[in-house]
C-alpha cells in the first residue's frame, strides 16, 4: 500500500492513524493555508465497479420452519429464485468528500476537526434518486503532550483496524442482500468481523510509547434488538432492548513499529454495553413489543429484563521484504455476545426469547507487492452465530413443542444463518498516487443450521480516484 492510500485510509477513520504513522485529519491532498497558521485542507475519493454475480437459488425451508437470511445472503425472487445480475456500483468504500480544519498551536495544544460526507454511485433505478448522501464523520480532536482527545462520530475502535486492515476496503467483497439494490458492497462485514459502525464518542488516546497506544472511549449506547415471536420471523423484531441508562464502552491497544526488519501493526479492542426491555409507559406489555408468549399461550412481559453485549477482537499485520517485493501476512478474529452476524447488535443479536445470542469470527488474508504499484493479495474469512438452545428445540421439533415454558414462534420457528464466508482474490495496481485500478474474484457462503448452504460467485472491476 503506497504512503497515498496510507493516508487516505487515516483520513477514513482515527482508527488507522497508527497505520499512518501519526497522520492528522488535517493531511491531505488538497492544502489550503489561512492566516495566523489556521489551515483548511480536502481529501477524498471516487470509485465505480462494474459487478457480475452469480447466485445458488436459496433452499427452501423445511416443513413448519421459516428460513431466515441475513444481510450477508443473497436477495431472493419472487418465486425463489435469485438470477444473475450485473451491477455498475460503489465498492465496499463509498465516495469520500473530506472536509479539515487545523487551528495554529495554542498554548502547547493542537486542535483540528474533520467532516466527512460519503455519499455512493449506486441507484436501486435509473430514474430514482436513491444515490444516499451519509454523513459519517463529524469530529474534532485536541492533542497535547497528554495525548490525543477526540469528541464527535467517526468509527468505532471495536473492529476499527479489522476491517481497515482488510483487502476489500479497496474492492468489492461480498455482495449480500443489497445486490440487486443500492448502497455499498460488504466487503467482508458479515464474513470475518461485525461492521464497527460510525459512533458518536468521547475518546482518550494516550501519547506514542515507542510504538504503543491504548485508546478508550464513551459511546453513545446502541439498542441491542432480536427476533420476535411474531409470525413474520426473521423479517421484522418485535424484542428490542431499548432502555439505555448506561453508556457503551469501547478500548484498544495497539503496537505499530518495526521488529527484525519487519514492519508490524498488532491490536487488541473490546467493547460492552447493556440495556433494558422496557414496555409502554403504563408498564405492562402488548402483543407488539418486548413481550414473548409462553406454552400456555400466556404473554409474558420483559420488562425490566437486562440483556449485555459484548465482544473482544484483535489482530497483527506483518509485511517482510521478499525479493523484489514485500510479502503481507494478516490475521484478525474476534469473539463476543449479542453482537449480530453484520450489523451490531442489530436484528440477530438476541433470540425470539431475549437471550443473547454467541458471535464469533476470523479473517486471514496474504498478499504480495510486486513492486511498481502491483499487488497480489488473497484471503478467507467467516463469521458464524450460535443458536440458543429454544431456538435449537424449536427447530428440531418443527416449532411442535419447544420444550421449554416458552412458546415456539407462530410462523414457524426460524432456521437460522449459522455462518457466512467469503473466498476472495484481487489484483491491484496503482497507475500512480491518485490511480488505482483493481480486478477481484470471490465466492460467498451462507450456511444454515439445517445443513443448506447458498453459494454466490462474484467478479468485479473497477477504478479509484483519490485526491
Amino acid at each position: 500500500m503506497t504512503n497515498r492510500f496510507v493516508k487516505f485510509a487515516a483520513a477514513v477513520a482515527p482508527a488507522a492513524l497508527l497505520l499512518a504513522a501519526g497522520a492528522t485529519p488535517a493531511d491531505a491532498k488538497v492544502l489550503l493555508m489561512g492566516d495566523g497558521g489556521w489551515e483548511v485542507s480536502f481529501d477524498g475519493s471516487v470509485n465505480g465497479f462494474a459487478v457480475w454475480s452469480s447466485s445458488d437459488n436459496r433452499p427452501a425451508a423445511p416443513a413448519g420452519t421459516v428460513r431466515t437470511g441475513s444481510l450477508g445472503t443473497p436477495a431472493v425472487n419472487g418465486d425463489g429464485t435469485v438470477n444473475d445480475t450485473f451491477r455498475v456500483r460503489t465498492g465496499l468504500l463509498p465516495a469520500v468528500w473530506g472536509m479539515n480544519v487545523k487551528a495554529p498551536t495554542t498554548g502547547g495544544l493542537d486542535m483540528a476537526s474533520r467532516i466527512g460526507i460519503y455519499p455512493n454511485i449506486s441507484n436501486n433505478l435509473k430514474d430514482s434518486f436513491g444515490a444516499t448522501l451519509d454523513l459519517r464523520e463529524i469530529f474534532f480532536t485536541v492533542d497535547g503532550s497528554f495525548g490525543q482527545v477526540l469528541v464527535g462520530k467517526t468509527l468505532s475502535q471495536f473492529m476499527g483496524k479489522n476491517i481497515l486492515t482488510d483487502m476489500t476496503l479497496f474492492g468489492i467483497g461480498g455482495i449480500g442482500a443489497v445486490g440487486q439494490g443500492g448502497g455499498t458492497t460488504l466487503g467482508r462485514i458479515g464474513y470475518g468481523y461485525p461492521y464497527p459502525q460510525f459512533n458518536a464518542r468521547i475518546q482518550y488516546t494516550t501519547p506514542d510509547m515507542s510504538g504503543f497506544k491504548v485508546s478508550a472511549g464513551v459511546y453513545d449506547p446502541s439498542l441491542i434488538i432480536g427476533t420476535g415471536n411474531a409470525a413474520s420471523v426473521g423479517v421484522t423484531s418485535n424484542l428490542v432492548a431499548n432502555e439505555t441508562s448506561t453508556p457503551r464502552f469501547e478500548g484498544e491497544a495497539s503496537y505499530a513499529g518495526s521488529i527484525s526488519g519487519a514492519n508490524v501493526l498488532g491490536w487488541i479492542s473490546g467493547m460492552w454495553q447493556d440495556a433494558k426491555f422496557k414496555g409502554v409507559s403504563t408498564g405492562t406489555c402488548s402483543t407488539a413489543l418486548n413481550s414473548v408468549t409462553t406454552a400456555a399461550g400466556e404473554l409474558r412481559c420483559l420488562n425490566g429484563t437486562t440483556v449485555n453485549a459484548w465482544g473482544f477482537g484483535g489482530g497483527v499485520q506483518v509485511g517482510v521484504p521478499v525479493g523484489p517485493g514485500t510479502l503481507e501476512l494478516t490475521g484478525s478474529g474476534y469473539t463476543g455476545q449479542a453482537l449480530g452476524l453484520s450489523l451490531q447488535m442489530d436484528a440477530d443479536a438476541l433470540d425470539f426469547t431475549g437471550k443473547e445470542r454467541d458471535h464469533h469470527g476470523y479473517i486471514g488474508q496474504v498478499g504480495y507487492a510486486f513492486g511498481q504499484g502491483t499487488k497480489l493479495q488473497g484471503s478467507y474469512g467467516e463469521s458464524a452465530a450460535d443458536e440458543t438452545s429454544a431456538e435449537t428445540t424449536c427447530r428440531n421439533s418443527l416449532g411442535v413443542n419447544s420444550g421449554t415454558n416458552i412458546a415456539c414462534p407462530a410462523g414457524g420457528p426460524g432456521v437460522f444463518v449459522e455462518s457466512q464466508s467469503l473466498w476472495d482474490i484481487m489484483l491491484t495496481h496503482d497507475v500512480n498516487p491518485n490511480l488505482k485500478l483493481v480486478a477481484e474474484y470471490g465466492r460467498q457462503n451462507s450456511h444454515w443450521f439445517d445443513g443448506a448452504n447458498q453459494d454466490t460467485d462474484i467478479f468485479g472491476v473497477g477504478a479509484f480516484f483519490f485526491w
